[in-house]
């Protein structure tokens, strides 16, 4: 009920926003991209084919699992995510499920899908951390956004952080938190987790991310890939759209809104927020905030028709192991 309240809230920021930046010039914008949205989608599927290749480059058994399962499971978890209000609470499970029906533990599976998250996870706080702090440098942030952008730097930081710690100690960091959630009384029933199941887990998931760097720096320098696509992909919305920016500023906005997927991951979509956040961005950048609402638009388009290509990858992964 509250996430359908947070649903409903979205959609009404979604169209107090589309009110007050002009419909009819937000109109032209979108039917401006045109041909445009070819190439677009062909970035977004090369980002895919990265995130995917770093997900079988995360399996310990990697030649177990083939390109096109990897891309298929990649697929249905990204559905998964972006079309429930749980984002990748349910997202990472569903890929570790299907990895499981190709022949891998379930523990293999999550520990394999916790390590491609975690690691473009960490590229992505990197990333938003340059970009936020020249968007406080540099930019005009309206004062009710500095707050928040500020708050981001804090968090993406201690992520940062707290991931390197823990991997470079050894640390059983998701094993001791849900340790300290059951003695709070949270987990509890049949929510009470199997801790020899979740340290197993990471030790295999430690087994990646410490003790292999080589197999490690093939991962980041996949996931850099994948997040150049997405970097190319604004590239070419702004030139579709008529706005020659200086060449950083694709790098700099790709990178200020990567946290709002997490940040809002109980609304599908993130309607509405996305639209906002990327409407203050270009503000502050001195692009038109229309053109920033655009973009987000746009870009849950491409992300509903990804969601429907990993439902019906799911739907054949499934059938095809039933019919095995």
């Amino acid at each position: 009920m509250i996430r359908l309240i947070f649903l409903f809230l979205g959609t009404l920021v979604l169209g107090l926003l589309l009110w007050h930046l002009d419909p009819g010039e937000i109109l032209r914008m979108t039917a401006q991209l045109g041909w445009h949205s070819l190439p677009i989608l062909v970035f977004y599927a090369l980002y895919q084919t990265m995130r995917a290749s770093a997900l079988k480059l995360s399996i310990l058994r990697w030649r177990q699992v083939s390109f096109r399962d990897a891309l298929w499971i990649r697929l249905s978890g990204d559905a998964m995510q972006s079309l429930t209000f749980s984002g990748p609470f349910l997202g990472e499970p569903t890929k570790a499920w299907l990895l499981k029906r190709r022949g891998l533990s379930l523990t293999e599976g999550f520990a394999a899908t916790l390590a491609e998250y975690l690691i473009n996870l960490l590229l992505c706080a990197v990333m938003s951390i340059a970009a936020l702090l020249y968007l406080l440098r540099v930019a005009a942030l309206p004062a009710s956004a500095i707050g928040a952008a500020k708050g981001l730097v804090y968090v993406s930081a201690g992520f940062l952080l707290t991931a390197v710690i823990a991997i470079g100690l050894r640390f059983y960091l998701i094993g001791t938190v849900i340790e300290q959630l059951g003695r709070l009384g949270v987990l509890r029933g049949k929510l009470k987790p199997d801790l020899s199941s979740i340290n197993r887990m990471e030790d295999l998931l430690l087994g990646i991310l410490r003790d292999r760097p080589a197999r490690v720096a093939a991962i980041v320098l996949v996931e850099i890939g994948a997040q150049a696509a997405l970097v190319l992909e604004v590239f070419w919305l702004l030139r579709a759209l008529e706005l020659f920016t200086p060449s950083s500023y694709p790098l700099v906005i790709e990178s200020a809104t990567k946290f709002i997927s997490l940040a809002f991951f109980f609304v599908p979509l993130q309607v509405g927020a996305a639209e906002g956040s990327y409407a203050v961005i270009f503000g502050a950048l001195g692009l038109p905030a229309a053109a920033g609402f655009s973009l987000a638009f746009f870009r849950r388009f491409r992300s509903l028709l990804v969601a429907s290509a990993g439902l019906a990858a799911m739907n054949a992964l499934t059938r095809r192991r039933a019919c095995a």
